[in-house]
């Protein structure tokens, strides 16, 4: 998942706030920054976060 995914799930968080938060997830081990592609931020997003975030999108 890139930063930019996660910014078009969520409604009007900017990029820097959505990048800050990651991590923070890192930190914590809920996310983990695994490189670029195409310029993007990318990030592994633990499971169950990932299920409540589609939850949250629904």
């Amino acid at each position: 998942m890139s930063v930019e995914d996660v910014v078009d799930c969520t409604n009007d968080l900017l990029v820097d706030v959505v990048k800050k938060v990651l991590q923070w997830a890192n930190l914590l081990s809920l996310a983990n920054p695994v490189g670029q592609r195409y310029g993007q931020e990318l990030w592994y997003i633990d499971p169950v976060v990932g299920r409540i975030l589609a939850a949250i999108e629904e």
